[in-house]
């Protein structure tokens, strides 16, 4: 069996990405290089299997993804505020 091996330059413009995103995405378990070979390179059946079974192979970026975990808890202290007050208003009601 033949097994093809892309670089870390071929893989980050397949995926439209910069090099050391691919990099995060190995420290993440995203993706693994093959082990033994000096310069990073990656299965091409691989990244075909990553590619195939549609994984999330672009997650945002971490400062971006604290940002917006912080917005969720902003709102859902929002949400449960108003929650309150529904249920306030809906006992003074009736």
């Amino acid at each position: 069996m033949i097994q093809t091996l892309l670089s870390r330059q071929d893989l980050a413009k397949r995926w439209n990405l910069n090099p050391r995103t691919i990099i995060y995405y190995e420290q993440n378990g995203i993706i693994r290089r093959v082990p033994k070979l000096q310069v990073p390179r990656y299965s091409l059946s691989e990244v075909e299997e990553i590619e195939n079974e549609g994984l999330d192979i672009n997650p945002t970026l971490p400062l971006e993804r604290r940002s917006l975990e912080k917005k969720i808890k902003d709102l859902e202290k929002e949400l449960n505020f108003y929650k309150e007050k529904f249920a306030d208003l809906k006992m003074l009601i009736g």
